[in-house]
């Protein structure tokens, strides 16, 4: 058999001898390990900078500032918490049609001094606030916190999903009422009837009323859609009634914030004070026609 000798001279069967590793093996793992350190801190350097572009272009897009941002992923936490993914999906597509409806007409806007470059967090607040005390309002319902029968609960929770609904349509069509209506030349006093300029504060136009109820309704739609697998409703008569509710609430709303724009003209109140009036009509209108109408469906 064949023998060899090792450092102390005595002989070791080639069969039990450590295998040599190759000089070149050692080599060839540091340099892996360095590339796959290189790998990772290319993926990683790849991953903060798509990040910051992704905030850059939502910044952008959303014509927030990065306050504003915070306070909108805040806020879209919440609701998605205390609500759902229905409320959730609701209050994102509001932020998406505000931001598009901003953005429409930018130049014309920029040459008439009435575009905002970026929103802080007080106009997510003012916005926000009265979608969120639903949201929040029908957590209380579900977890049962209030101890109330099962047939009260349904019944008020429908009120709490309508009101939801109404709010985000009103601040919706406020949103379009403005930023389209600010392109139509003829422009008028609410309370009045006067001519004014285009994007001042309380004025209307035949496009911006427009735009506003397109919105609402189609708000509406979009939110009803969903309600009508989500057991608030048993039947399509009371989701049709609901959807009409929602879209009326909304476009009240929408007047009830050019009626608190006139006196914000003349030193009574502000931006956000208009938009909570907006959000906050629109809900309890909805919530008091839900609970008018619907008591014979719920309550029998």
């Amino acid at each position: 058999m064949l023998t060899i000798k090792n450092q102390t001279g005595r002989g070791q069967c080639t069969r039990c001898a450590p295998a040599r590793r190759p000089v070149y093996s050692s080599y060839i793992e540091f340099v892996v390990k360095i590339c796959e350190f290189r790998f990772i801190n290319l993926w990683l350097d790849f991953g903060v900078h798509l990040l910051g572009t992704l905030c850059d272009s939502l910044k952008t897009f959303l014509t927030l500032d990065l306050v504003g941002i915070v306070a909108a992923l805040a806020l879209g936490v919440l609701i998605l918490v205390f609500g759902g993914l229905l409320e959730f999906a609701v209050i994102l597509v509001f932020l998406l049609v505000s931001s598009a409806a901003t953005r429409y007409g930018k130049g014309r806007k920029m040459r008439m001094g009435t575009y905002e470059r970026a929103r802080g967090w007080r106009n997510v607040a003012a916005n926000g606030a009265v979608p969120l005390a639903m949201a929040f309002a029908s957590f209380l319902l579900r977890t049962g916190t209030l101890h109330l029968s099962a047939d009260l609960v349904h019944y008020l929770l429908g009120a709490a999903a309508v009101g939801y609904a109404a709010s985000v349509a009103a601040i919706t069509a406020d949103k379009l009422s403005s930023e389209i209506g600010v392109l139509d030349r003829k422009a008028f006093g609410l309370l009045n009837f006067r001519r004014e300029r285009p994007g001042v504060s309380g004025a209307v136009s035949a496009l911006g009323l427009g735009a506003g109820a397109l919105a609402a309704l189609i708000m509406a739609l979009a939110w009803g859609g969903a309600y009508v697998g989500s057991g608030y409703v048993r039947v399509w008569a009371e989701a049709l009634l609901a959807v009409a509710i929602v879209a009326c609430s909304g476009i009240a709303g929408d007047l009830v914030d050019s009626f608190f724009g006139y006196f914000e003209e003349r030193g009574f109140g502000n931006k956000y004070t208009s938009n909570i009036a907006c959000s906050l009509s629109g809900a309890v209108i909805a919530v008091v026609l839900f609970l008018l109408l619907f008591q014979p469906y719920y309550l029998m």
